[in-house]
């Protein structure tokens, strides 16, 4: 699992833990008694729960892991049809969308609206990292990637690029 992923996923259960009003799933309960374990044994505490890089991995992959799932959740969101929410794009089409995203201008085709993203400055700001046809095309079609070709990504769903928010408890007025 990603280290990012992983601190996102304690700091939702450190909410969890202090809101007192949801149990431990025993997924999470076996989890923490194996890291214990571990730590009782004398691993490293980072590496008992999965926060420290091991080899040959880096904070850089994980930064990598988000912009790929990124990317692949928007062109799944893009190629959704209208009614759903999408643009009907076809996968070339997605295609040519990430890469002049990444300039930070695009045409929508089949409304001809133009979409200028700029950062606060004024200045273009891409949405995406700049990527070649064939490399998208080849992420795209990469089965270990199949997983995030998905329109619903959480913020602790593997490879979020998205941050952890404690979702405040709403409360009535009237109480």
């Amino acid at each position: 699992m990603s280290v990012l992923t992983q601190r996102k996923r304690f700091l939702a259960l450190s909410d969890q833990l202090r809101d007192g009003k949801t149990l431990l799933t025993n997924e999470q309960i076996e989890y923490l008694a194996d890291a214990f374990e571990k730590i009782g044994m004398g691993c490293n505490a980072d590496f008992a729960l999965g926060l420290s890089y091991s080899a040959g991995k880096s904070k850089s992959n994980d930064k990598a892991l988000e912009e790929r799932r990124l990317v692949l959740h928007w062109m799944t969101c893009a190629m959704q049809s209208e009614e759903e929410g999408g643009y009907a794009l076809s996968i070339d089409e997605a295609i040519q969308a990430v890469i002049q995203l990444a300039d930070g201008d695009w045409t929508v085709p089949r409304t001809n609206e133009r979409l200028i993203y700029k950062d606060a400055e004024g200045n273009k700001r891409g949405l995406f990292k700049k990527y070649s046809d064939d490399y998208l095309r080849n992420m795209w079609y990469d089965t270990k990637n199949k997983q995030f070709k998905t329109v619903h990504v959480g913020s602790l769903d593997i490879g979020s690029p998205y941050e952890y928010k404690k979702i405040e408890e709403k409360t009535d007025i009237n109480q």
